[in-house]
């Protein structure tokens, strides 16, 4: 489950950074709105498409039919992951 201080959306600008420090096009303000790290309705779209949200969220909503990330400040999710695409 996702909610815990060591789960993988909570480590995930880490992981932006990193990839910025190797791929030029991915930028730690692109995933940001205002400044600050966002997962729900004001989350940006390059986040709310980014496969990291979509691993971390893929149906939880189904855990308790909220969709509310305790770790976040009980944040309700922008998007509703039901489905992933084929990865290979």
């Amino acid at each position: 489950f996702v909610g815990y201080p060591s789960d993988d959306i909570n480590k995930f600008l880490w992981m932006v950074r990193i990839g910025g420090g190797v791929f030029p096009h991915i930028k730690e303000p692109d995933y940001l709105r205002d400044g600050q790290y966002q997962i729900d309705s004001q989350a940006t779209p390059t986040m709310l498409n980014c496969l990291m949200y979509k691993l971390s969220y893929y149906r939880f909503v189904e855990t308790d039919g909220k969709g509310f990330d305790r770790e976040l400040g009980g944040q309700k999710l922008g998007r509703s992951i039901s489905n992933l695409p084929i990865l290979r």
